[in-house]
């Protein structure tokens, strides 16, 4: 038996479908009993949305209390249901005074803080380890600092469907039955827009960046192959000169390579493994050059029965904004990573052989229109039960404000187009070292294409390298 605790904020119980609908084998595979954790301020979150919202949010509400009225006829205020194979017990936890919190790692006045510091004190009283599982911005910052296992509900898709009536249920099962007979229709629909805009902090006092950067430094030893000098030798040959009192004479028939170059080519390696032994103003300098721009992502879903054809998303930014690729910035951002030039000797038949490499793959959006503030993506077709995503980089005209996005999606057999307002802006984060990979590999795009990919071995290789010297 796998057993496990876990502490939720209230957004979890209210956006991603009923409590007993809940994939807990998604997030922590194996596990077969769910110990959930219900602080008291998520019961009185729980209690206000009972009385004062409306839909989804007020059945969810009501559904969760019937369950809190079951659980008072328990001894140990528990409600206990089975799911497949799992045992989820819903623990209504008592009333802690004020005085008991830690009011020097939370911030009691704020709720979202005060829901983590009420886990933190079940698991410090009880010796158990509670993980924490939100979707709120402070409740996962706040977990992490005080050193609980925070994750948010990745795994998960948010579900804010509508309670029906028997009605309407009625009047859907005759809709597609309709559909049925009229023949099979596409459907589209935006299945995600998310920007990438969390930015680490690394001069957060609880954030070792010293040793973030020794791990990059030591990766990039272990990853990176430049030629050694016994190679570029072997396989070019080394001028020979004679040596007198007061000269050298160097034969030069140009097919060698000379002293000179294979000493600039060790002095360029050595600068080279050294890229990452930096301090950390001039790291921050460089992530700095990396945050000019903002990220979006989107997917489009057919989840209709169909084929769908000529698709379009439209994206509109207001002024605040303009189109950029990342190539654009790729010159004011070289972190010296590209593996040192190889030396020739001055006339090499290879030297005058072209370069036939093939062009990269388009993507499957591609460009139609484009100007600095608008942009339209076509897809040529795009299958029923499939999803097809596109990346979009944009560049804020003053480093920091918000820019807003009007996106439009278009279709042969889309009755009415469907449309989206999306603002992109920064969100400062305390970095750690997950935070800072994932943010690094995002935006690896913005270094030069070998650089890019070098940075993507280095990363991993740090993960491995900090693994190892913790376990």
């Amino acid at each position: 038996m796998t057993e496990i605790y876990v502490g939720v904020d209230t957004n979890i119980l209210l956006n991603f479908g009923p409590v007993k609908e809940l994939k807990w084998s998604t997030l922590f595979p194996g596990v077969t009993v769910v110990n959930l954790l219900i602080s008291p301020t998520v019961q009185k979150e729980m209690d206000v949305q009972k009385d004062t919202a409306k839909g989804y949010v007020q059945k969810r509400a009501k559904d969760f209390q019937r369950m809190l009225t079951a659980a008072e006829d328990t001894e140990d205020y528990v409600y206990r249901f089975l799911q497949d194979a799992l045992t989820v017990s819903i623990h209504f936890l008592a009333p802690v005074r004020k005085a008991e919190l830690n009011n020097e790692v939370f911030d009691l006045d704020i709720d979202d803080s005060r829901i983590v510091a009420e886990y933190f004190h079940h698991q410090q009283k009880h010796e158990i380890v509670v993980h924490v599982l939100a979707n709120d911005a402070r409740t996962v910052r706040d977990g992490k600092l005080s050193g609980m296992q925070t994750r948010r509900p990745r795994g998960w898709d948010e579900n804010r469907t509508e309670p029906v009536s028997d009605r309407e249920r009625a009047l859907a099962s005759e809709n597609e039955d309709l559909k049925r007979r009229l023949g099979a229709r596409p459907q589209l629909e935006f299945k995600r827009m998310e920007t990438l805009s969390q930015h680490p902090d690394i001069t957060a006092a609880l954030f070792d960046c010293n040793a973030y950067l020794a791990s990059l430094a030591k990766a990039l030893k272990e990853v990176a192959r430049p030629r050694t000098i016994d190679s570029l030798v072997e396989e070019f040959g080394l001028q020979r000169g004679y040596q007198g009192r007061n000269f050298t004479l160097i034969s030069s028939s140009g097919f060698e390579l000379t002293p000179d170059q294979l000493q600039a080519y060790r002095e360029d390696v050595d600068r080279f493994f050294h890229r990452f032994d930096i301090p950390i103003i001039e790291f921050l300098d460089r992530l700095q050059r990396l945050d000019r721009s903002y990220i979006l992502d989107f997917d489009v879903h057919n989840i209709g029965s169909a084929l769908e054809e000529f698709v379009f998303v439209d994206l509109e930014l207001d002024d605040a904004g303009v189109f950029i690729e990342p190539e654009d910035l790729r010159e004011a951002i070289d972190w010296g990573l590209s593996l040192p030039e190889e030396p020739r000797p001055t006339l090499k038949l290879r030297d005058f052989i072209p370069d036939n490499k093939m062009p990269a793959d388009p993507g499957a959006w591609t460009i139609a229109a484009s100007d600095a503030r608008f942009r339209r993506y076509s897809l040529p077709s795009l299958l029923h039960g499939h999803a097809d995503g596109c990346r979009v980089y944009v560049l804020p005209l003053i480093a920091g404000k918000d820019v807003k996005v009007l996106m439009t999606l278009k279709a042969k057999n889309l009755l009415e187009p469907v449309v989206r307002q999306v603002v992109m802006r920064p969100v400062m984060d305390v970095a750690n070292n997950d935070l800072l990979d994932d943010y690094l590999f995002q935006r690896r795009v913005f270094l030069p294409d070998d650089q890019g990919k070098l940075l993507v071995r280095v990363i991993s290789r740090a993960k491995q390298i900090r693994a190892s010297e913790n376990a």
